[in-house]
């Protein structure tokens, strides 16, 4: 969402399936590569021909209304990893990746090519 701030404010009058949505597209495609390259420099893999296939933005309520709802995002992508640490990749695989892994984020689905 951060990343996604920017374009809000440039043209807030421009309508989401228009010039914004297809400038929102590539924002959350990059942000999601960028957030995947970091990960994967500290825990041992480099992805290659990943896409980000979906984004979400998650809003589960509190039960105190002083400190409001917790709010996070959600991106889901679609392609191949190299390991380049087995050890580390595997430590962190058991373990998720992000920092949403409380809400049952950050996992992996994987198996060999």
């Amino acid at each position: 969402m951060d990343a996604l701030q920017p374009l809000a404010r440039a043209n807030p009058a421009t309508n989401e399936a228009g010039e914004r949505g297809a400038g929102r597209n590539k924002i959350i495609q990059q942000a999601g590569a960028d957030w995947l390259a970091k990960q994967g420099g500290r825990y041992g893999f480099e992805a290659t021909n990943v896409k980000c296939d979906g984004y979400r933005q998650m809003v589960i309520p509190r039960r105190s209304k002083k400190t409001g709802p917790i709010q996070f995002s959600v991106l889901e992508f679609d392609g191949a990893l190299q390991i380049t640490d087995p050890a580390a990749f595997l430590q962190k695989l058991s373990l998720g990746f992000g920092s949403a892994k409380a809400f049952g984020c950050g996992l992996m689905l994987i198996r060999r090519l």
